[in-house]
């Protein structure tokens, strides 16, 4: 009886274990989200997203092997995902967009990436003007 409860026991654990990605698999689905999230506001250009020693990059069609982050940007962290960006992306993600007929500045795009980090417990932390990468 004590053999069946703990069989019983192992397979919930591996089920939960199984049910939850990795680390390293939770790390391209953010990079996934924040490019489609890019990709639907017509931003995706001019836009690199590292994450696992692969990168998203937007003037190519595959994901690029072996990429280190270091040789683009100062500050960032090799074992979450760091995003460098330039044209209206970093425009938006600075300044926001602001319309001068009302005076509000609308932080939509900076607000549903940082949504969108944080429901996976992590945190966004801007690096300069040209980028972020993701904290835990």
């Amino acid at each position: 009886m004590t053999r069946n409860n703990t069989s019983s026991l192992h397979t919930k654990l591996s089920l939960t274990t199984e049910s939850k990605p990795g680390h390293r698999e939770l790390m391209e689905i953010i990079a996934e989200k924040l490019k489609g999230i890019f990709q639907e506001r017509n931003l995706w250009f001019e836009t690199i997203i590292f994450f696992n020693g692969r990168a998203y990059n937007s003037s190519r069609e595959r994901v690029n092997e072996c990429i280190n982050p270091k040789d683009y940007i100062n500050f960032h962290n090799p074992e979450t995902v760091t995003v460098i960006y330039e044209g209206p992306l970093k425009r938006i993600m600075n300044y926001g967009v602001h319309n001068p007929f009302t005076g509000v500045t609308d932080w939509s795009l900076l607000e549903s990436v940082e949504q969108m980090v944080e429901s996976y417990g992590y945190r966004l932390v801007v690096n300069d003007i040209s980028g972020f990468t993701i904290m835990n």
